[in-house]
């Protein structure tokens, strides 16, 4: 028996419900992605952990309108899945469709495994660096 009435191989809904809740909220803070200009583009970074929580947010941060390159920086990605595969796949085509150039930058090994994996390595830009922040700070 477990405290709130359930059995340790049957575990009461509520037990569930609070598990599931927990879950959530750690994968909610397991990703984040802030943007910001730079020379002559705007650079996306992406930190933590790019799956079905995370690819939302990623999503979130890329720019609407505009013409200025983009710039995703994956340095920071720790663990990538087909949800953040397809939030990259999703980044890119809402640039060319703006006719805005993308690339990504600095691929983690998360990253890289996913792309090669499936044969999309090809696919992006990549470019070794981010350009640095203007004075300015976020966009």
């Amino acid at each position: 028996m477990v405290p709130d009435g359930g059995t340790a191989k049957h575990p009461s809904p509520r037990t569930r419900a609070d598990t599931l809740r927990s879950v959530h909220d750690e994968s909610i803070a397991t990703f984040r992605a802030s943007s910001h200009e730079a020379d002559d583009s705007v650079v996306v970074v992406a930190n933590g952990e790019l799956d079905l929580v995370g690819a939302p947010r990623l999503l979130q941060a890329m720019p609407g309108e505009g013409s200025t390159p983009v710039v995703l920086d994956l340095g920071g990605v720790q663990f990538m899945d087909s949800s953040g595969l397809r939030s990259l796949l999703e980044a890119r085509q809402s640039c060319i469709d703006a006719g805005r150039p993308f690339a990504i930058a600095r691929p983690s090994v998360a990253v890289t495994r996913v792309l090669e994996l499936v044969d999309l390595s090809g696919e992006f830009d990549v470019v070794d660096a981010p350009p640095a922040p203007t004075d300015g700070g976020a966009a």
